[in-house]
């Protein structure tokens, strides 16, 4: 499949959050990446339901609802119904299998679901939820804030996530760091989708977006 670049709203300008998600998809972005953070699981506060619900409605483009947070069960029904968008939960916010899983089927509802991992967690780790999942989510900086430097481990986890990938049905993303060099190194491991934030809300974001690509 082409490159997918999805523009993380956590680097946009949040006075003007609704010009912004209104260009994303004339700039040939493919979907939304939104961020929620509780302060917990991560030590940052981020958007919440409010925001999502205020600005949905301008964009036809798909939704990426990254929940960083302690209890995702918490905040799966705040984000709306739509079979478009992704609910990305995090591996390690579960000490029990018997939760991720119930977390999963909940989400499978109402969504696409994905699954992320920190940059400290194997993909061996998640490998048994592998064909649950739509979306697996690899961490290249660890999560919380924008503008960190990509760490190069995650292009080992995209490749051994691309081994496995034809006896499933996931599309492979990563999230920080994306610039373009590391989105090269990116697409050559076999990534699918590019999660990018400062880069892209930088400059002209046509240009940003193609040169991702």
């Amino acid at each position: 499949m082409k490159i997918k670049v999805s523009a993380s709203l956590l680097a946009c300008d949040k006075n003007k959050i609704i010009e912004e998600v209104k260009k994303l998809k004339e700039n040939n972005v493919d979907c939304v990446h939104f961020d929620v953070m509780d302060n917990v699981f991560v030590p940052n506060t981020s958007f919440n339901d409010d925001t999502f619900k205020r600005i949905r409605e301008y964009t036809s483009l798909p939704f990426e609802i990254h929940l960083m947070v302690e209890n995702p069960n918490n905040y799966i029904n705040d984000y709306g119904n739509n079979k478009e968008d992704i609910i990305i939960i995090h591996y390690e916010c579960f000490s029990e299998e018997k939760d991720l899983l119930a977390c999963i089927n909940n989400i499978k509802l109402h969504h696409k679901v994905g699954l992320s991992i920190k940059p400290n967690t194997p993909v061996e780790k998640i490998k048994e939820y592998l064909k649950y999942l739509d979306y697996v989510l690899i961490m290249s900086v660890e999560p919380g804030f924008g503008g960190q430097k990509f760490m190069p481990s995650a292009l080992e986890k995209i490749k051994e996530l691309k081994s496995y990938q034809k006896d499933y049905h996931y599309v492979i993303e990563v999230d920080g760091g994306i610039n373009d060099i590391t989105s090269k190194l990116c697409n050559e491991a076999g990534v699918d989708i590019l999660v990018s934030g400062s880069y892209l809300f930088k400059g002209n974001m046509k240009e940003k977006v193609e040169s991702l690509k």
